[in-house]
């Protein structure tokens, strides 16, 4: 609801009547669409639905579908699959609204829904200056379930387990917390009753929070809750009752002492200017506290006036700015009527405008998250270059979240006491720029890493210890090393047993190695597929063809010659080249590397046993990051295989 604008307690009740009016008059309108008898069975089990079936009912490249070149959807303004996914949404939201309720589908309509509403009220045997509180509670957290529907629908976020958040200007976090991850159901009214577009239905919601959540407001009215929330959540919901900018200095001392995961969910609902004064600014402090995996969510609301509204806009349209020139690609849903000049004639698309959003930014972070500079090599030598290698891009398609990925490794290792405190050695096959080295020494200090690949030195960018050289034909001597770690990198080598067994030369005997490997239908795989699937990617391709330059130089320019859509859509050359580099990446793992990864335990087991190794582990990345033994059933997708063995001390 609007900040600062105050309304007594009767008025407050007509609002949530009006509200609670609005959603059952959308949902009349959902009964009566063409979708609502296939949309209907996805709320039997929802959370399966978006976990396993979401493409067989919105196809991979919706966002294209959908976005016009500047990476914004206008709900107004959209083919029928956006009306399918927006009558979800809503759908989703009535649960929330009329949770506990039991509506029939059969004769709702227009005319009846005022009636239908005003039994309730009275059955309720609420007074009404309570009901007015809970219908606010409710049609706020229906508006986060909202806003939330939309970007699942688009496939652009996972479970809410996965997720460590921070909820800024989020008073008590009704839309962050409760809003954003609850799971919508729909069923029959008895057990085993009808159940059709026609019948008695039940609306239900079912409370889902995040792994971690951090709270950031500054309003005074909620000490006692915060103190409250502190008291009985321990450790797992942490609320701060400061500044944005005081709390986020907060949280970056926390991070880096190690008190308090990164985040890696950011979430602003109904953003305010006043509390971004200095834009660059703010993002310069979240970078601190985030993750690379991390995404970003804001909306904004009415506002109380027409230039409140426009200076709500400002700010965003500024956010979007800022995000963009940091290299990144910023989502815009609007939700509103584009034409209406003032205030009182704009409607929000859906809800009432004390509560509704009116439009959404969604932004993967991604590389804006700073890193702190790696000491110089002074003495590293820069190599030749491979031709079909762009150093500066390379590393843009590997698994962004490192951090994550090392934290799982070595929390595994420690478990199945796979690690020694004695200093160890270590050799990184593979390494890119060094992230994964920085994170491996940071979480288990008796690591001493050495990073090694193909990549041209970079000052102030590399590991502190880095070699350029053939990852396939390694300048050591025999036994140099007494542990081995390479991420992805072998897979990309064609599952080579000559490769293996060149990289396990330089182990010392009874040395520990660590391998991750791509696997078949994995997560990378499969997200790697729904690139390539997509529109923007085939006209990418076909162009490449007619390009004749021999690298990338040049290739910017040329694209935006050559139609001046890829100008709208990549502002800076540098996004675009990532793009472009990430795209070919993709094509590379779907069509060459996929068809050499090893497809089942027993291949790797037999792999290595060949080689000689001993107490070979053969075990699955999950999308948190965790790793469980290969036999371990998983209802998700995977990310990778991961294996740690033993070299033979004969």
């Amino acid at each position: 609801m609007p900040a600062n604008l105050q309304f007594s307690p009767q008025e407050l009740f007509d609002i949530g009547v009006a509200g609670y009016l609005q959603d059952l008059l959308a949902l009349v309108r959902i009964i009566k669409s063409d979708s609502f008898t296939d949309l209907l069975p996805l709320f039997t089990n929802y959370a399966d639905f978006l976990r396993c079936d979401l493409e067989q009912h919105f196809p991979q490249d919706l966002i294209g579908k959908l976005t016009n070149a500047e990476n914004t959807i206008y709900a107004d303004r959209i083919p029928e699959i956006g009306e399918r996914l927006f009558n979800c949404a809503n759908l989703a939201a009535t649960c929330e609204t009329f949770n506990g309720w039991t509506i029939d589908a059969g004769t709702l309509s227009e005319e009846n829904c005022a009636e239908l509403l005003r039994d309730n009220i009275h059955s309720s045997g609420t007074e009404p200056h309570r009901l007015a509180q809970i219908m606010g509670v409710r049609l706020n957290r229906s508006d986060g379930v909202r806003v939330a529907q939309i970007i699942k629908l688009l496939g652009l976020t996972s479970d809410s387990n996965q997720y460590d958040q921070l909820a800024l200007g989020a008073s008590m976090a009704r839309r962050d917390r409760e809003g954003f991850h609850r799971i919508p159901g729909i069923g029959p009214q008895m057990p085993g009753g009808a159940f059709s577009s026609s019948s008695k239905l039940n609306f239900a919601v079912k409370s889902c929070d995040p792994k971690s959540l951090v709270i950031i407001d500054n309003d005074r009215n909620l000490s006692q809750d915060f103190e409250q929330m502190n008291r009985s959540e321990n450790s797992r919901i942490q609320a701060l009752n400061l500044g944005l900018y005081e709390g986020l200095d907060r949280l970056v001392t926390a991070v880096e002492q190690g008190d308090c995961s990164p985040r890696n969910l950011v979430t602003m609902f109904r953003l305010e200017p006043t509390a971004l004064p200095e834009i660059p600014t703010f993002l310069d402090k979240l970078n601190k506290v985030v993750t690379k995996s991390a995404v970003f969510l804001a909306t904004i609301g009415s506002g109380n006036t027409h230039l409140e509204f426009t200076a709500k806009k400002a700010a965003m349209n500024e956010l979007v700015a800022q995000l963009r020139a940091r290299g990144l690609r910023p989502l815009r849903v609007i939700l509103y009527e584009q034409e209406s000049p003032e205030i009182s004639q704009i409607n929000p698309a859906f809800g009432v405008s004390e509560f509704a959003s009116f439009e959404i930014l969604f932004c993967h972070l991604g590389s804006a998250v700073s890193e702190r500079p790696q000491p110089l090599n002074e003495d590293a030598t820069p190599g030749k270059l491979s031709a079909d290698l762009n150093p500066d891009l390379w590393n843009s398609f590997l698994p962004s979240n490192r951090m994550e990925m090392v934290r799982g490794v070595i929390e595994f290792l420690k478990t199945q006491r796979r690690l020694t405190d004695q200093p160890t050695q270590m050799l990184n096959l593979g390494s890119g720029v060094g992230e994964t080295a920085s994170c491996l020494e940071k979480l288990h200090p008796s690591f001493s890493v050495t990073d090694i690949d193909q990549i041209p030195f970079k000052r102030g960018l590399m590991h502190k210890r880095y070699l350029q050289n053939d990852v396939t034909s390694l300048p050591f001597l025999n036994a140099s090393f007494a542990a081995l770690f390479s991420s992805y990198t072998f897979s990309y080598l064609g599952n080579s047993i000559e490769v293996m067994r060149e990289w396990l030369r330089v182990l010392k005997p009874g040395g520990n190695a660590y391998f991750i490997f791509h696997a078949p239908q994995s997560a990378y795989l499969n997200t790697a597929r729904e690139m390539l699937s997509a529109d923007m990617t085939r006209d990418f391709f076909e162009l490449m063809q007619r390009y004749e330059g021999g690298d990338f130089t040049g290739l910017y320019d040329w694209f935006c010659q050559q139609n001046f859509a890829w100008s709208m859509a990549f502002k800076q050359e540098q996004e675009f080249l990532s793009y472009a580099h990430e795209i070919q990446v993709c094509k590379h793992l779907v069509e060459e590397v996929a068809g050499s990864m090893f497809s089942t335990d027993a291949q790797i087991y037999t792999f290595f046993e060949d080689l000689g190794a001993t107490e070979v582990s053969v075990n699955v990345i999950d999308k948190s990051f965790t790793i469980h033994p290969s036999d371990h059933s998983l209802a998700e997708p995977i990310v990778a295989w991961f294996v740690a063995l033993r070299k033979s001390s004969a």
